[in-house]
C-alpha cells in the first residue's frame, strides 16, 4: 500500500474519475470476453465512482454507504437540474442490476442487457465528466 498521501479536494476528484472510466473499460472488456454479470457489477461501480466524485465536488465526504451516497446525489444534483433525470433513472437500473447479479443466485445478465447497462454507465460517466471538467476549469481560471 502506498501510504497516507493527503490528497487535495481536486486529487480525489480526478481520482474518482479515473476509477470510474476503468470501471467502464473494465466492462467492454467484460461484455467482449462473455462475462456478462460482472459487467453488470463493472457498470454500476463507473457510475458510483462518477457520482461519489461529484460529492467530493461539494464536500459531502462520507461514501461508505451506497443509500445514502446516491440519496445525496440526487438530492444535490438531480432536484436542483445540474444532471436531468435520466441520470438518476439510469443510476437506478445499474444500482438494481449490479444487486441483483451480485446476490441473487440464479440471475443471469445476457449480452444485450450488458450493453445496456455499459450505455447507461457510459452516459453517466459522461455526463459528470463534463460537469467535472467545467468546474475544473472554472476553478482553475479563478485563481489564475
Amino acid at each position: 500500500m502506498a501510504g497516507n498521501t493527503k490528497l487535495t479536494k481536486e486529487q480525489i476528484i480526478r481520482e474518482y474519475m479515473r476509477d470510474s472510466k476503468e470501471n467502464l473499460d473494465c466492462c467492454y472488456f467484460n461484455i467482449s470476453g462473455g462475462f456478462f454479470r460482472q459487467a453488470a457489477n463493472r457498470a454500476y461501480y463507473c457510475a458510483l465512482d462518477a457520482i461519489n466524485a461529484c460529492l467530493t465536488a461539494i464536500d459531502i465526504m462520507d461514501h461508505s454507504n451506497h443509500g445514502f451516497v446516491i440519496g445525496e446525489f440526487r438530492r444535490n444534483f438531480i432536484k436542483s437540474k445540474i444532471f436531468e433525470v435520466a441520470v438518476s433513472d439510469y443510476l437506478g437500473d445499474l444500482f438494481e442490476a449490479r444487486n441483483d447479479s451480485d446476490y441473487s443466485k440464479g440471475f443471469r445478465v445476457n449480452m444485450d442487457e450488458a450493453k445496456e447497462l455499459l450505455a447507461k454507465a457510459e452516459f453517466i460517466y459522461e455526463q459528470v465528466k463534463g460537469y467535472v471538467d467545467e468546474n475544473f476549469r472554472q476553478s482553475q481560471a479563478e485563481t489564475n
